[in-house]
């Protein structure tokens, strides 16, 4: 009941003044369903501000129009997408958020001119209906609208037309024979009405926002399905992943289940997210205050949207059921079909992904949960548990990533942490204070995340990956800006993973002692076919050393043939190795040894080192050796040499390493053994890296 006198939207603003909104954790209703974000996010973003500044003319609408993010929008919604395609779709948001803004937002030029805001939408129409084609005006001759708003559309409807028009764009990207254009007759037909329906409704919602009136529940529902304009984005889900569905399809009684369910959960959860921002505007025409208003508790207004959501999640998911069902006979179409609702799938969590990184609502927490590996106590990998877990609030200097590959590191498991040195991915989200990487970089992990640059300290080791704080083994991680870098270009994410350790060491090795870098014409002595070794090799030979490689078998000799190795000892049948390494150098002892064995090897390294050269300890792959004999006190001080220990590498020489790997990704390709493990089956990787049998750096795939 409304104060005496007091209009009643102003009355709902000062219930819901003072009020706690609490949102529980929306990620929970969408846990079953994929979500992911386009890695050429920032190419996609590259074009937005041109296009803001001819579209907005005021500072105040450039800056809230930039809020948008309409890259990152197209992004999150269709992650799949080619660049071009990401490029139009980007287009697509800008468009519909600025229509609709010009409408309605507190600096919308038609937001309190119903009758000039009639005239734009009825030229709106006019110019859709032409843009897509179906206009009887001839196409060359028709003048564009004086508005830049409306102009605009020609990008999407040119695009649109491309697709369904002459049918070059899906010819080329799909098995379906076309009979003939009345089929993208069709297409085209449907997305105006679409559009229309969002153009028409937008007419309901401004006269009721302008009235002194609230409307119901059930008329703010029914608007609302056409104001999201989510089956304008629904229907483009099609162009995004160059796929084509007849309308027959298209018109199922259960594709339109799945269209609407989607509608709602989108709808729903960005009225949930955007009550903040909407009260600010002293906006209450939304589904919380309406709920509120009736039912006077704000959680339970909450609760009911969240259910709401909930029961739209499993309508859909039995409605997709139906369809996959029913068209599973037909080859040619249900492959397209499971990608078509994979998408409107993903349009819901990009959606979310997208709400609560973006400037629009005015929120900041994100809403994702990692699937990941914990090791619970000290019994080894029996002691591994595979679970999913809620993340952490992203800091101020905090990165949100999502893996993509991971390298596998032979750390013994330790409890009370993720195991996993070695990560590759994508950058889902950043902290306010955060310079150095933007959503959609591509970054791998620096595996001691405190050890920018120098030599490292007593501290380092307490921030490893794996082993002092939580690692790469789980789909979603929050790291600091300072343990990342970012990856080089021309390699692919399971190649980028295996420069976290082994690449950083290798570079280390040869490259992190000053005055006594590796450099052309210098012998250098690497051990075995592991991921240190192999990039130690490829390091080497790229700078214009010789190498001598030392193997276990003729298989693995094979692979140090192919990255350039000089010389290849088998230290099975040539047990002096470091002698015969010594003599391959005529008599002069190599440069620098990479030794990783350990003490079981170290004897033969020292045997094969020049005066004064250097041997580099980086690993104890070989045991403890306490029955091989190390080298003696006057062994060391015959050779003269340097001896030298190596704890990875530090951020700085990640980012050297990097760059040269980028400059050279044809000769500094990082060699993976073929067997590829799921993050499921890390208990697997695992033995399979204690056989000794890799060849290479083993692989975690997360994609």
């Amino acid at each position: 009941m409304a104060l005496h006198g007091k209009p009643v939207r102003q009355e709902l603003l000062e219930q819901l003044r003072g009020q706690e909104l609490r949102i529980p954790d929306l990620k929970l209703m969408f846990k079953h369903w994929p979500m992911d974000i386009n890695t050429q996010l920032e190419s996609i973003r590259a074009s937005v501000p041109n296009r803001l500044s001819s579209l907005a003319e005021s500072a105040q609408k450039q800056r809230l129009l930039t809020k948008i993010d309409s890259g990152l929008f197209s992004s999150t919604w269709w992650p799949g997408a080619t660049l071009a395609g990401g490029d139009i779709l980007s287009c697509l948001a800008l468009w519909l958020f600025i229509w609709d803004d010009e409408l309605d937002a507190e600096v919308g030029d038609l937001a309190s001119d119903f009758q000039a805001a009639q005239t734009f939408r009825k030229e709106t129409i006019q110019y859709v209906r032409y843009c897509l084609g179906l206009d009887e005006v001839d196409y060359v001759t028709r003048e564009p609208p004086e508005s830049k708003i409306i102009a605009f559309f020609k990008v999407i409807g040119d695009a649109s037309c491309q697709a369904y028009g002459v049918g070059m764009y899906f010819t080329d990207h799909c098995d379906i024979i076309h009979d003939s254009n009345r089929r993208y007759l069709e297409h085209r037909e449907l997305l105006f009405r679409e559009l229309e329906f969002f153009i028409k409704t937008s007419e309901v919602e401004q006269k009721r926002r302008l009235s002194p009136d609230l409307p119901s529940l059930e008329e703010y529902i029914e608007t609302r399905m056409g104001t999201s304009a989510v089956n304008v984005t629904s229907f483009f889900n099609e162009y995004a992943y160059r796929v084509l569905l007849p309308i027959k399809m298209l018109a199922d009684p259960y594709m339109k289940v799945v269209w609407d369910k989607t509608n709602i959960i989108i709808w729903a959860t960005n009225d949930l997210l955007s009550l903040k921002k909407e009260v600010g505007q002293k906006t209450v025409d939304s589904i919380v205050p309406l709920l509120f208003r009736e039912f006077g508790s704000l959680d339970l207004a909450v609760s009911m949207v969240v259910q709401t959501i909930e029961k739209a999640v499993e309508d859909f998911d039995y409605a997709a059921y139906i369809l996959t069902e029913r068209y599973s006979g037909d080859e040619s179409l249900i492959g397209n079909l499971k990608t078509y609702i994979n998408a409107c799938k993903i349009n819901c969590t990009g959606n979310l992904n997208w709400s609560l990184q973006t400037g629009r609502y005015g929120v900041s927490k994100h809403a994702i949960t990692t699937k990941q590996w914990n090791v619970v106590d000290e019994g080894g990998l029996a002691s591994l548990r595979f679970s999913e877990q809620p993340l952490p609030d992203l800091g101020d200097n905090e990165v949100l990533v999502k893996f993509i590959h991971q390298g596998k590191y032979p750390w013994h498991v330790k409890p009370n942490v993720i195991p996993g040195s070695d990560g590759a991915g994508v950058v889902l989200a950043v902290g306010k204070h955060v310079i150095r990487f933007q959503p959609g970089d591509k970054v791998i992990t620096v595996l001691n995340q405190t050890h920018a640059a120098g030599s490292p300290d007593m501290l380092t080791s307490k921030f490893g990956l794996g082993a002092g704080v939580d690692g790469t083994f789980r789909t979603v991680g929050v790291f600091n800006e300072q343990g990342l870098v970012i990856m080089p270009e021309g390699i692919n994410f399971i190649e980028a993973a295996s420069l976290s350790c082994a690449g950083v060491t290798a570079w280390n090795a040869l490259f992190g002692l000053e005055g006594k870098k590796v450099s052309a014409g210098q012998w250098i002595l690497t051990q075995g076919t592991g991921g240190v070794s192999l990039f130690a090799v490829q390091f080497a030979k790229a700078v214009g050393a010789r190498v001598i490689a030392t193997t276990s078998s003729d298989e693995k000799a094979e692979i140090l043939k192919r990255l350039g190795a000089d010389h290849i000892i088998n230290y099975r049948k040539t047990t002096d190795w470091g002698v015969a390494a010594k003599r391959l150098t005529g008599g002069v002892g190599v440069d620098l040894v990479v030794e990783i064995a350990g003490n079981s090897t170290l004897k033969q390294s020292v045997a094969s080192v020049k005066l004064d050269g250097t041997v580099i300890t980086a690993g104890f792959a070989g045991g403890d050796g306490q029955n091989q004999g190390l080298p003696t006190l006057l062994d060391t001080w015959l050779s003269l040499f340097t001896a030298r220990g190596v704890w990875v590498g530090s951020r700085l020489q990640m980012e050297e390493m990097c760059k040269a790997v980028e400059a050279n990704p044809d000769k500094l390709r990082p060699v993976l053994d073929p067997q590829i493990f799921k993050l499921e089956d890390l208990e697997l990787a695992y033995q399979y890296l204690q056989t000794g049998r890799h060849q290479g750096k083993v692989g975690i795939d997360i994609s």
